[in-house]
């Protein structure tokens, strides 16, 4: 299970108690939402990235590119008081392209990990809340580059590729190598959302969001080491989400 989702499920966990407050309206068969609420879920994301620096390096690798939409999976919860909430989400999500050519596997694995504090305005609407709110937080992207040669080695293989100093002894079209390329960014991500109750403490949660993300040049780092000329990175986008939520 993924450390957002854990998280999510963590949240909604800690706050099912506090629907102990609309126990009697329960009992009388009455689920709408309430002035005070409390609640979390679990929820996926669709986002729609274009970074065209990324999809060039990644096309000379003969792999597909990484502009898509990216689907990213976690939740979060909150409290509202009146007609403001507070709350935090955190999700992630993994996009990984492969491509074998003369004997060689190059694969690109690609994590995305992001969250933050969330503030919105809501109001009621029968059985119905509508959020017009924003998100600020940080995110992390991930990118591991590994290459190897296609068919399954020994034992010894796996070790002498890495002990290797020179390319003479085992083949430079044999040699194994990955690396992993990171950068961190600060996230804005504007949001509206509808949360329809389907029965007592569930409701099911639609909305729409637009996210402000972008590494700057030279920000990015190689296995932890800070290296030159990497681009800017900008993983802006619009994107949709729908989960499902427990609380009141």
């Amino acid at each position: 299970m993924s450390l957002p989702l854990r998280t999510s499920l963590l949240v909604s966990a800690m706050l099912i108690p506090f629907s102990s407050a609309s126990a009697q309206n329960l009992e009388s068969g009455y689920h709408a939402p309430q002035a005070i609420g409390a609640g979390g879920g679990a929820y996926i994301s669709m986002i729609k990235v274009e970074v065209p620096d990324l999809d060039s390096r990644l096309a000379a690798m003969g792999l597909d590119p990484f502009s898509d939409w990216i689907s990213l999976q976690g939740g979060g919860g909150g409290i509202n008081i009146g007609s403001f909430w507070i709350g935090g989400f955190s999700c992630g999500g993994t996009v990984e392209m492969s491509a074998t050519s003369g004997g060689i596997l190059r694969t690109a694995r690609i994590d995305l990990s992001q969250g933050g504090l969330s503030l919105g305005y809501l109001k009621a609407f029968g059985m119905m809340k509508l959020t017009l709110g924003g998100t600020v937080g940080m995110g992390h992207i991930d990118i591991r580059l590994v290459r190897r040669p296609a068919a399954a080695g020994t034992w010894d293989d796996v070790w002498e590729y890495y002990a290797t100093s020179f390319a003479g002894s085992v083949g430079a079209a044999s040699l194994a190598t990955s690396t992993t390329i990171e950068g961190k960014y600060f996230l804005f991500e504007p949001y509206i959302s509808l949360r329809y109750w389907i029965v007592p403490l569930l409701a099911v949660d639609l909305g729409a969001t637009w996210q402000f993300a972008t590494i700057g040049a030279g920000k990015l780092t190689e296995n932890g080491l800070s290296f030159t000329g990497s681009p800017e990175l900008d993983l802006s986008g619009m994107g949709v989400r729908i989960g499902l939520y427990i609380g009141f």
